[in-house]
Parts: structure tokens; C-alpha cells; sequence
């Protein structure tokens, strides 16, 4: 099953995507981003969009993307949160959307490796294909928003994607 977003719906501290409790929701709190919460959303949704793309059986987990308040690297929490959400903490902020589009992309191919707590002596191979799916997903996105960015004046920022 894949991403499914049937609306952006503003929220107390920031956008919901929301999908009807569907499986596979993706919420944006934007505090900390210096960034608006929609233009957040447009990234992250586009890079996780081209990573679902050729595999639309992939896990589906309900998701938060938070700010992960300057602790140099981006990661994904082993505990859910009270809403039973996946946490998702991104190292970016204000308007550096190839980091964005890199961090989302890289952390969510995490959730869909089945992250999980435990012995890491394999932990190198999961890395290596997060690394490899967040460039992919950096190439596709610069190719796709040549013609079908998420908003039509972010087109001219296609080749900045690939050159990330």
C-alpha cells in the first residue's frame, strides 16, 4: 500500500496530511524548520512519493517529520509516539530543500526496512541502501519537477536537486 494523502488541513502546531486514519499518513510539524509547514509537506511528500513509486508494497507506517532541534544528524525514533506515530527528526531547516528531500527520503527508507532496536552488526547494509535510495530519490525528483514540480515556480530548482 502506498502514500495515500487526501488533504493538507491546518493543525494546531502545524499541517496534517491527512488520510482518514488510513494506513501510511504523514504529519508535518513544522516548529523549528524556519519554514512554512505546506512547503515542508511539498518536499517530503515529493521524495517519499519517488521512493514508493516502484515499490508501492512497501511497509506503510503512520509518520510524523519533526525538526530534530540541531542534534547534527537525522534519525528515526525506535518509540512511537503517543499517537502511535513513527518519528522522523530531520537535521534542515528554512528553505534547503535538497537537504529536506535527502533526510526524508533517507530516514523513511529506514522505516521501510523495518527499523527496529537491536544488535548492528548489519546496521552498515540498511546505511547503504538508505544512502543509495535518498540519491535515487534526489534524481528523480530532478527529473520530475522539470515538468511537475509542487508548485509550478519550483520547477527552476530541478537541477539543484541533482546536483545535491
Amino acid at each position: 500500500m502506498s502514500l495515500q494523502v487526501v488533504e493538507v488541513a491546518a493543525s494546531g502546531g502545524g499541517v496534517a496530511l491527512v488520510t482518514a486514519a488510513r494506513p501510511g499518513s504523514i504529519r508535518i510539524e513544522a516548529d523549528g524548520f524556519e519554514a512554512s509547514e505546506e512547503d515542508i509537506a511539498a518536499v517530503c511528500l515529493s521524495a517519499i512519493r519517488e521512493l514508493q513509486h516502484h515499490c508501492p508494497a512497501l511497509p506503510t507506517e503512520n509518520v510524523v517529520i519533526e525538526h530534530g532541534g540541531g542534534e547534527g544528524h537525522a534519525i528515526v525514533l525506535h518509540e512511537r509516539n503517543n499517537h502511535g506515530e513513527v518519528v522522523i527528526r530531520l537535521d534542515t531547516g528554512k528553505t534547503f530543500w535538497s537537504q529536506y528531500a535527502y533526510q526524508a527520503a533517507h530516514e523513511m527508507c529506514h522505516v521501510h526496512c523495518s527499523f527496529r532496536s537491536g544488535p548492528m552488526q548489519n546496521q552498515w547494509f540498511e546505511e547503504t541502501i538508505c544512502e543509495t535510495a535518498s540519491l535515487y530519490c534526489l534524481r528523480a525528483m530532478a527529473h520530475t519537477w522539470k515538468t511537475e514540480p509542487p508548485y509550478p515556480h519550483w520547477a527552476d530548482y530541478a537541477p539543484s536537486l541533482l546536483e545535491y
